[in-house]
């Protein structure tokens, strides 16, 4: 199976003749398949996860307090 049929994960050296592609049924609207688009996807974080770390961060910075400033 092809790139065009399927899944366009690379195999192996992509600067290889011929390339060796996946080929496995793509994930609607995806390039890949399952798989591969789990391996490869880093999915976005929500606000809330977003405000989540901002908050943690802020915490750390404000717990860390320099030797000899205590």
């Amino acid at each position: 199976m092809g790139r065009l049929n399927g899944c366009a994960y690379i195999h192996g050296d992509p600067k290889a003749d011929p390339i060796a592609w996946c080929g496995r049924p793509a994930l609607a609207g995806k390039p890949y398949c399952a798989e591969h688009w789990d391996m490869t996807h880093i999915p976005l974080l929500s606000l809330d996860e977003l405000t989540e770390i901002q908050r943690m961060r802020a915490i750390a910075k404000a717990a860390f307090i320099p030797a000899g400033l205590e």
